[in-house]
């Protein structure tokens, strides 16, 4: 994240030049950090990327991003389903490897 931002200020010092602070203030938003959590918030960061920017850095940025967004963390599942004939509808088993003893 720390690289996005370093892109982020290049492309903004060449792009505003004598534009006012106030549109990085606004820009460099997505990078502010929550104040509970003291995360960045996913969704702002994102929202940067739906922009085309005619810049040659650009490209490099929205990789940056890309590369510095990991998911929290994911989980593997299996669903069970089981029908006596081959005309009835399926119902799902619960399978519950907590109640499971030790094998």
């Amino acid at each position: 994240l720390p690289a996005a931002q370093a892109l982020m200020n290049e492309i903004l010092d060449d792009l505003t030049g004598d534009v006012g602070p106030d549109i990085r203030t606004l820009i460099m938003a997505a990078f502010e950090r929550d104040e509970k959590t003291g995360r960045v918030n996913v969704q702002r960061l994102n929202g940067l990327k739906k922009y085309s920017l005619d810049h040659p850095k650009w490209p490099d940025f929205i990789t940056a991003i890309n590369e510095a967004i990991e998911p929290a963390g994911s989980k593997t599942g299996l669903r069970v389903y089981e029908r006596a004939t081959v005309k009835d509808a399926w119902k799902q088993v619960v399978v519950d490897f907590s109640r499971l003893g030790g094998v």
